[in-house]
């Protein structure tokens, strides 16, 4: 009976752990890769995009501005910032690379100050 009691325990450890691991690697698949598309104006994923890029210290994601109606599609990427940094249009640029891969007909990609409204860069395909 003791060894039954033992083995029931240790199933029920073994059960949660798993369950543990599988949420876990759940969060992990959250990846801006996931949302990839072929035209800027899908908003849902285009959104998704620009919030889970890894920004530079000191900025994160406010919020998007997509502009589709004309044939020059362009996204508008609203930073919030905390601590300005000299070389942020240099630490955007793989972030930029990164957007342009992932949405197929952007052209040109600007990155704003949400509180101040100025450029902070802009890239162009």
């Amino acid at each position: 009976m003791r060894n039954s009691n033992i083995y029931r325990i240790l199933i029920l450890i073994a059960s949660f752990i798993f369950l543990t691991a599988c949420q876990i690697s759940k969060v992990d698949t959250d990846k801006a890769e996931n949302y990839k598309t072929d035209y800027v104006g899908d908003n849902n994923k285009v959104a998704k995009i620009a919030s889970l890029q890894e920004y530079p210290k000191g900025y994160s994601y406010d919020h998007i501005e997509i502009q589709s109606d004309q044939e020059t599609y362009s996204l508008t990427v609203y930073l919030n910032v905390e601590k300005e940094s000299d070389s942020i249009k240099i630490d955007l640029e793989p972030i930029g690379k990164s957007i342009f891969n992932l949405i197929g007909n952007l052209k040109t990609l600007n990155f704003v100050n949400a509180k101040t409204g100025y450029e902070i860069a802009s890239f162009n395909r």
